[in-house]
């Protein structure tokens, strides 16, 4: 297969990222957090980044792996279609057991006083971190190339590939976005005279393609949450590190009795200071002891600049 067709399949991949994603066009994302990651992340100027395989729900990677099935039982040959689909899973589950160890995840919200977000993130005694999202993607370090709402970028310094998006809430979506993506493979499968599954296997180029098809459909798994998670209205920054030759990014940490692998990632930024416009601080009674804490801590650091609001939340007692 030459270069100018599997460039002509990425575009069609692109086309289909483009056509069932949504592009945020808000002006700001808020990371929820309590006080003592707040005062670490603005003390360091770095956030954690989570490992995927301790906060992504496997019920939803289980849902697409039927999705899969599903639509190759529809779109291929009959008389191959046990082995093919075997075949299929088979690499899906792989490149979820190689990729996940390497995928790390940061999470935000376009949600800026949000009841849920107070009551899960920030334990009610905490805030949301209001940074610009045009600042964010000005100053990551760009190599534009398109996946998912063109939001894939590369960073240099770490060989740090990052994908970024609002989360997929909708099953329907989910579904139409594998669908588009099987219907490609299938269309490029009946080009060839294939007799065997074996033959199938022997294909360099439809490896290429699979390549391709399923390390988006991990993306699509990373991306997507149950629906009724939908009003937290979370957007994700996905970094994928190679640990194999990058080990020496790798941290651990404890959360509720779990020891939780995560990377440092400074690297979203290129200026020193993180591009935060506000901080609001969640419902609570001695809201202001927290705000003249909050001012004092910020100056200190150099954001005299950055606004410290309050929620509109009502505090019940």
């Amino acid at each position: 297969m030459n270069k100018t067709n599997l460039n002509s399949i990425n575009n069609s991949l692109n086309e289909i990222d483009e056509k069932y994603t949504k592009v945020y066009k808000g002006k700001l994302i808020s990371h929820y957090t309590n006080m003592n990651s707040l005062i670490s992340i603005i003390s360091t100027g770095h956030f954690w980044a989570s490992n995927s395989m301790f906060l992504n729900d496997k019920s939803e990677i289980i849902h697409i792996k039927s999705i899969i099935k599903n639509n190759i039982n529809r779109y291929f040959p009959k008389e191959n279609i046990t082995e093919f689909s075997t075949w299929v899973l088979n690499i899906f589950d792989k490149l979820i057991n190689q990729v996940s160890k390497n995928s790390f995840i940061i999470s935000f919200s376009t949600e800026h006083d949000s009841l849920p977000l107070w009551s899960n993130y920030s334990f009610n005694y905490g805030c949301s971190m209001n940074l610009s999202y045009n600042d964010i993607k000005s100053n990551i370090n760009i190599n534009n190339q398109s996946l998912l709402s063109n939001n894939i970028q590369s960073q240099k310094k770490h060989n740090i590939v990052t994908y970024q998006d609002v989360v997929i809430y909708d099953n329907l979506t989910k579904s139409k976005i594998v669908n588009e993506y099987l219907k490609i493979l299938y269309f490029h499968l009946k080009k060839i005279p294939l007799r065997s599954f074996e033959e199938i296997k022997s294909n360099e180029w439809i490896i290429l393609i699979m390549k391709r098809i399923f390390t988006r459909l991990f993306i699509i798994a990373l991306l997507t949450k149950k629906k009724y998670f939908e009003s937290e209205k979370e957007f994700r920054f996905i970094c994928n590190v190679d640990l194999n030759s990058q080990s020496s990014l790798l941290n651990f940490r404890e959360f509720d009795g779990l020891i939780i692998p995560y990377i440092k990632v400074n690297s979203l930024f290129r200026n020193d200071k993180l591009p935060m416009i506000s901080i609001t601080i969640g419902p609570r009674n001695n809201v202001d002891k927290a705000k003249a804490g909050l001012r004092f801590f910020l100056d200190s650091k150099g954001y005299a600049n950055v606004n410290i609001l309050t929620s509109k939340i009502p505090l019940k007692y």
